[in-house]
């Protein structure tokens, strides 16, 4: 049985081959198994015969061939049998990216972004979840006692979540910015109702297609529900909720139903429609204090996905960090952190240039990322939908929207 994960980066440039190991790593410490093929003549037979579940591939393959090319010979094998494969490159061409979509790539992910790894680990993650492939390691979610609450604003809602978890509130939601932590403080508000994360069902609003009532609707061995991303619905999950908010609160001590958004209006609905209670997140800029704490867990954490060894951060790096802006929250935090000391493990570099270097390289990401989020067009999303044979959640994936977004654009327009 091949291992789950193929690696196959020209490893002859030392970012591919640093890039290959520490991608090997964080899969292992997920319990994920993969392997890193050396690339020669005879890779696409290679990888034609192994075929492992999920494949990770690099656009240049030494001399010998493309990632293009592996795809096209990849095209023979029956679609179950077949690898889902993730471009990981540095190739930046927007013809070689569309060409790999086209071929069936799932995602194309450039190798220089501070985001690359963590983004492929999470699609591989949710890959596995989905599909046929042995299943990952049991997830681990904090307990509320294991977070950070050192900044006043974080202990006034540490000590709110304590009293309604103790009440058992029912239909708590989530809201503050992006990356501020709310999926965890969800689960750890749930563990404190005494309901094991492990036995609560994820969904992501952005990428559903499911009938409300059903989703919503307690399943057997089953706990809760946690809807993420709220303000992507186009209101049939609200209403539903609203039609059984009195069952969902009868049932709130064995049965519960939580949910995250970054929109205000969203969470003035929850609260509005369903009387649900909605804890406000502080925003990172409001929550210096808790910086420090979790700069020191992140390189931890570092340390052992990576297995090296951290630099211990100076108070002065540390203010330097806290005066920082983070537009994506502790997910940007984290994402410095771990790139900055596997970089500076291998590279023995002065650890404040290589911390600004990369906040700098991250902070353009999410500008870019911003200023990219604006709505597609029409016809670029129906000429999707006919090529997807209108799976409107791939499309909406592939466009980073949600599906009654991409409902809003069509339909828009044709009222205009």
């Amino acid at each position: 049985m091949p291992e789950t994960v193929g690696i196959v980066l020209n490893e002859r440039e030392s970012l591919k081959a640093e890039t290959a190991q520490q991608l090997e790593k964080i899969l292992s410490s997920k319990g994920i198994t993969s392997f890193r093929y050396e690339i020669g003549s005879k890779i696409k037979e290679t990888l034609y015969q192994k075929r492992p579940p999920i494949l990770v591939l690099d656009y240049i393959l030494g001399d010998y061939s493309t990632g293009l090319d592996v795809l096209e010979a990849l095209q023979d094998i029956p679609e179950d049998e077949r690898p889902i494969t993730f471009f990981l490159t540095d190739e930046p061409s927007a013809s070689v990216a569309t060409a790999a979509m086209r071929a069936g790539a799932r995602h194309f992910l450039d190798i220089g972004s501070p985001r690359a790894l963590s983004e492929l680990v999470e699609e591989i993650e949710t890959t596995k979840r989905t599909t046929k492939t042995p299943p990952i390691s049991e997830p681990h979610y904090e307990k509320m006692d294991d977070l950070i609450f050192e900044s006043k604003s974080m202990q006034l809602l540490h000590a709110e979540l304590q009293t309604e978890s103790t009440q058992h509130t029912p239909l708590p939601l989530f809201y503050g910015e992006s990356g501020v932590g709310k999926k965890t403080l969800a689960m750890a508000y749930a563990q404190s109702a005494g309901f094991s994360p492990l036995a609560i069902t994820c969904l992501d609003l952005r990428y559903n297609l499911s009938d409300p009532n059903r989703v919503i609707s307690p399943r057997r061995g089953s706990k809760g529900l946690l809807l993420m991303n709220v303000e992507a619905d186009d209101g049939e999950f609200l209403e539903a909720l609203a039609a059984q908010a009195a069952y969902l609160k009868k049932i709130s001590s064995s049965y519960i139903v939580l949910g995250t958004t970054e929109d205000s209006q969203t969470a003035d609905a929850w609260s509005k429609l369903i009387g649900g209670h909605v804890f406000q997140i502080p925003s990172l800029k409001d929550r210096s204090a808790d910086i420090s704490p979790f700069v020191q867990k992140f390189s931890r954490e570092a340390a052992k996905i990576l297995g090296i060894k951290c630099t211990p951060l100076s108070s002065k790096l540390i203010d330097t960090l806290t005066q920082k802006e983070w537009r994506n929250g502790l997910t940007q935090l984290r994402e410095v952190i771990l790139y900055a000391q596997q970089f500076q493990s291998q590279h023995d570099s002065d650890m404040s240039q290589v911390l600004e270097e990369t906040y700098s390289r991250s902070a353009e990401y999410y500008t870019l990322k911003d200023l990219n989020a604006s709505s597609p067009s029409r016809a670029l999303i129906q000429g999707m939908l006919e090529k997807h044979r209108y799976r409107y959640r791939i499309v909406a994936a592939k466009l980073g929207i949600s599906i009654a977004d991409i409902h809003n654009i069509l339909y828009e327009a044709d009222a205009a």
